[in-house]
C-alpha cells in the first residue's frame, strides 16, 4: 500500500459497521474510510466520480456477501483468499 500511495493510486477503505478499529488503521495507513456504510456499491461509485476514475479502472478487495454489489461495478474485483464462497 505505501508503495501504491507513493506513486498516487488513491484509496477508500468501505465498512459496514462503524469500527474504531477500522478508523484507526486507515488512519494509520493515510487512506480514507467510510463507515457505516448500507451500499456499499453506491459509495465506491460516488468516490470514484468525484476522482474522475472509471469504474472499470478500479480494483474492489471484498471478502464478504455485502461486498458483491460493490464487487460487480468495478474493472478488477479481487476477493481474499478466505473471502466467503459466494464471494470467491
Amino acid at each position: 500500500m505505501a508503495r501504491l500511495r507513493g506513486a498516487g493510486v488513491p484509496f477508500l477503505m468501505v465498512s459496514t459497521e462503524r469500527n474504531a478499529v477500522v478508523t484507526a488503521r486507515a488512519a494509520k495507513l493515510g487512506v480514507e474510510v467510510v463507515n457505516d456504510v448500507a451500499d456499499k456499491a453506491t459509495v465506491v461509485l460516488d468516490w470514484l466520480a468525484r476522482r474522475g476514475i472509471e469504474p472499470a479502472q478500479a480494483v474492489y478487495v471484498g471478502n464478504d456477501v455485502n461486498d458483491l454489489p460493490a464487487l460487480e461495478v468495478v474493472g478488477w474485483p479481487v476477493a481474499v483468499a478466505d473471502a466467503r464462497p459466494e464471494v470467491l
